[in-house]
């Protein structure tokens, strides 16, 4: 039997082949971002089949079980008719499953036993399970919301820049980073972002916030501090909620070294990190276990580490292009 999990969000699109004859995802894919309320329909659509066909180019004539965890489906009426139509359109007269990409997360995590988990991507939301009954906090969206995720972290160094830029605080770092990611004197740059709102290249901003607060840079230092004390908050906020459950920390923003370390300082309980491409194997078993494939912790464990390997053979310009891995 053959499973295909694609997770899909707004900055990336994963899929990964599972096959259970050799009891092991065998090849993944990667592409740009399928969020459908972050990109066209037709560039979501795009790229969850870019994603696949990179995974496994013969997957329209095999007999492959699919399931996409992808973000705003489950937000309401409206995102489930726009996620079931650019299914339909994909997948044919397949079967598939579709679910919140956040659900995926979760499962990978903590399977189906209560817990909590803090997804800070390139958005950000926090889902906890008791008593079997799945809730959410925050997930609000980047206008108003998202804090400690990528795109935040992205916006808070904008935030910055302009306050170095009108001598509010000192330094020139912020400036000249947002100048050389994006090719453009920084008034033209703030001009811009006003008018165009590009969630997904803000968020992109964040491993190079990261790498200079690693350099000792003192104005990224603190919005990474920022995000990693909302995180913890999050964190804590969830540990009131479940005595003595297990939380998780998942998404891009745990790639960086600095954000990870100050949530350890903030937050000394027992907590699993795990990387945003990791999802899909939430979704792997979610549909190993529709089709009474026995799931069980060391079977998660075996296909996140099954992930790494395949992670680390992926070509280093589309792990930069498309996960931010620098």
């Amino acid at each position: 039997m053959k499973i295909m999990s694609v997770d899909g969000g707004a900055t990336k699109t994963v899929a990964a082949l599972y096959d259970s004859n050799e009891d092991k995802i065998t090849s993944i894919g990667i592409s740009g971002p399928s969020n459908y309320f972050s990109v066209t329909h037709e560039e979501s659509q795009n790229n969850i089949v870019s994603a696949i066909n990179s995974a496994y180019p013969n997957w329209k004539n095999d007999d492959i079980k699919f399931i996409v965890g992808i973000a705003g489906f489950g937000d309401s009426k409206k995102a489930n008719e726009i996620g079931k139509s650019i299914m339909d359109k994909i997948f044919s007269n397949k079967t598939y499953i579709l679910e919140n990409d956040g659900i995926c997360a979760y499962r990978m995590a903590h399977i189906f036993d209560d817990g909590g988990i803090f997804a800070p991507g390139t958005g950000s939301i926090a889902i906890y399970q008791h008593n079997n009954k799945i809730n959410r906090l925050g997930g609000w969206g980047w206008f108003a919301g998202d804090e400690g995720s990528a795109s935040w972290i992205g916006k808070r160094s904008i935030t910055i820049a302009e306050e170095q830029y009108d001598g509010i605080i000192e330094g020139s770092s912020l400036i000249e980073l947002l100048e050389s990611y994006f090719h453009n004197d920084f008034i033209e740059l703030i001009n811009k972002f006003e008018t165009t709102h590009p969630k997904r290249e803000i968020a992109m901003l964040a491993p190079y916030i990261s790498k200079l607060a690693l350099e000792g840079d003192e104005a990224s230092n603190a919005v990474i501090n920022e995000a990693a004390g909302y995180d913890t908050k999050i964190l804590h906020v969830l540990d009131n909620k479940l005595v003595d459950k297990p939380m998780a920390l998942i998404g891009g923003t745990t790639g960086s070294d600095i954000l990870v370390k100050n949530v350890k300082k903030y937050y000394n309980s027992k907590l699993k990190f795990y990387h945003g491409y990791d999802v899909c194997t939430g979704g792997l078993l979610i549909a190993a276990d529709r089709t009474n494939i026995t799931i069980d912790k060391n079977f998660r464990d075996k296909l996140v580490s099954n992930m790494e390997e395949l992670i680390n053979m992926v070509n280093p310009e589309d792990l930069k292009k498309y996960l931010g891995i620098i």
